[in-house]
């Protein structure tokens, strides 16, 4: 993977787009080559901007999706709404077991 791959690519997914106010800087520091840009940076970016998986890391010569389709974006919001309700699941199955040993109930 070419870095400045993963910097073209993500100059051409944001332009035009609005880009969240806390990060405005360490966009334009990734841009730059100044911000280490990293695979965890590259997939949060993908995921926190709806681009598609490892779109970041696309060669030039090789095409990636202009959009993500209605259909893609509902299936990852589903994905994390599930991951979301495994981590509520768990966090209750945690709190019942600290409950049964006879810790107090917090209160609803």
């Amino acid at each position: 993977m070419n870095k400045e791959t993963r910097r073209e690519r993500l100059r051409a997914a944001l332009a035009g787009r609005h880009v969240k106010a806390d990060e405005q800087s360490y966009i334009s520091q990734l841009l730059s080559g100044t911000a280490s840009f990293g695979q965890k940076a590259a997939r949060r970016l993908e995921r926190d901007y709806l681009l598609p998986p490892m779109s970041l890391d696309v060669p030039f010569d090789l095409p990636v999706a202009d959009h993500v389709t209605k259909e893609a974006l509902i299936g990852r919001i589903a994905k994390r709404i599930e991951m979301l309700h495994i981590e509520k699941v768990r966090a209750l199955a945690s709190l019942s077991r600290l409950n049964s040993k006879g810790k107090k109930s917090p209160r609803h």
